[in-house]
């Protein structure tokens, strides 16, 4: 196979290689090597030629774009036109001038809350993107909005670890608690921190709701707010927060007489076009001054109602306006009507606001009009789904219709059980639940067609059943119908 043989036993023997071996070792397999490197070289050379001039190559979608930067963002780095600004400063300014989409920007907020530069940086990018995600809130779809208001959620309290004396995440966070009606998730935030950013005082006095006990703490602290909100308007006098805080500062310390100023310079017209702060004093002013007229002896109901629905007309989505106005139609029959005829006119302009479905549910559980009442709690469940406090009322009233839909209900449960284990230890869902299972175990004694013994025996054998799973393995998962007690 290499030409002429070599006996390689006689260098063996004298334990040493020959100048001669080796030559002809060398002259034999690189007589091969050589015309294969050639042809590879040859082969990879045209295959270069053909990547070069390929036309995907070239293509660049914003899919393409998108996808690289979520699945390896460090390649970004590599690609100057994607790699964006390296500061939030610089991430503002350039979308400003540049007239960026959103979209873009958001994905430079999203690098910058992992790469940039400072702690500042950092947290401001996460503010941002959280300021953005609630903006959006009304518009998204509702099965969607739960989704989002957690990603904000967990946006803003990355911020606060990033920078615990950020007075902006703190701020932002607290009103999202109170906007979710979690009312002492927002006060505890906020007393950790008013000490440190006196102007949150307004803030946490808003969520307290401030009785007699409680002035002597919240007094201090408005006091200190009033001063840091004077301060700040007299830097700025175009500041429109700091002159807004300072007018809910001093109605909160009972002067309404700036709010209705500022009001009086920016009313409500038929489009609506003013800033959302305005919209938060004026509710903040109407909910005072309900809580003032049903301090009155004898309470001023009528006062109390026309400025929850002045509070309502501007802000149709506060929960604190509609908690309050669904206990006045509850507990007052006299104003019930004319809450619920507001209420309904609110539904049927305000589609997405799943709280004014609740409180319409509530008006009609006082006449036991549980048919009417399971149809807005439903329409609420479906705008806030996986809320267990909506699915036991809807529950609820199927289960005490006039043609009671014990089945239907048991479901509603089981469905929000599923959804969410938690829930399973919720009193009120596993009280309802129990009693539905009860009431089923009864049905089923009742419609059988057994003698009249084994009836009795079958039906009582199902309700102890039922009545022991109800508070045992009930919410260990969905369990199948069973006759075994």
């Amino acid at each position: 196979m290499f030409g002429n043989s070599y006996d390689f036993d006689s260098d063996s023997r004298n334990g040493k290689m020959s100048v001669k071996k080796l030559r002809w070792i060398l002259g034999n397999y690189l007589r091969i090597i050589i015309p294969v490197a050639i042809v590879l070289v040859a082969l990879g050379g045209v295959l270069l030629i053909v990547w070069l001039n390929s036309p995907e190559k070239h293509v660049d979608t914003e899919e393409s774009k998108k996808r690289g930067s979520a699945e390896s963002p460090a390649l970004e780095i590599t690609q100057p036109e994607v790699t964006g600004p390296t500061t939030y400063a610089e991430a503002i300014f350039q979308s400003r001038r540049d007239g960026e989409t959103p979209d873009r920007v958001r994905l430079w907020m999203k690098s910058l809350m992992d790469k940039g530069p400072t702690e500042e940086d950092r947290a401001a990018a996460l503010l941002w993107l959280a300021d953005d995600i609630l903006d959006s809130l009304p518009s998204v779809p509702a099965m969607e909005r739960a989704d989002l208001s957690n990603e904000a959620e967990r946006y803003l309290k990355r911020a606060i670890v990033i920078g615990p004396k950020n007075e902006a995440a703190h701020d932002t966070l607290a009103r999202h608690y109170l906007r979710l009606g979690r009312r002492g998730e927002a006060i505890d935030l906020l007393g950790k921190v008013v000490r440190d950013f006196p102007g949150l005082g307004t803030l946490l006095a808003e969520g307290v709701d401030v009785n007699r006990k409680q002035a002597e703490q919240i007094g201090p602290l408005l006091e200190g707010s009033l001063a840091h909100w004077r301060e700040a308007t007299k830097k700025d006098l175009t500041d429109i927060r700091a002159r807004v805080q300072l007018a809910v500062t001093q109605v909160l310390l009972g002067d309404d007489a700036p709010a209705m100023a500022i009001l009086d310079e920016h009313p409500v017209t038929e489009k609506h076009e003013r800033d959302s702060l305005y919209d938060e004093l004026e509710v903040s002013l109407r909910i005072r001054q309900t809580i003032r007229a049903l301090r009155q002896r004898p309470p001023n109901v009528e006062d109390a109602v026309d400025h929850l629905e002045e509070a309502l007309t501007v802000a149709p989505d506060d929960y604190r306006a509609i908690l309050w106005l669904s206990d006045l139609g509850v507990n007052g029959a006299a104003f019930r009507p004319r809450i619920s005829a507001f209420f309904q006119k609110i539904a049927e302009r305000e589609q997405a606001v799943w709280r004014i479905h609740l409180a319409l549910g509530l008006q009609y559980l006082p006449d036991e009009d549980y048919t009417t009442a399971s149809l807005h709690f439903a329409r609420a469940y479906a705008l806030h789904p996986g809320d267990p406090v909506l699915a036991n009322n809807h529950a609820w009233c199927l289960a005490n219709r006039d043609d009671p839909q014990l089945e239907e209900a048991l479901r509603v449960l089981d469905r929000v059980v599923k959804e969410n284990e938690n829930f399973s230890l919720n009193p009120e869902v596993k009280a309802t639940r129990g009693k539905i299972l009860v009431r089923l175990g009864i049905k089923q004694m009742n419609e059988s067609q057994q003698a009249q013994f084994g009836t009795k025996r079958r039906g009582r054998e199902l309700i102890i059943a039922h009545t022991h799973r109800s508070h045992a393995d009930l919410f260990q998962g969905l369990p199948q119908q069973t006759d075994e007690p």
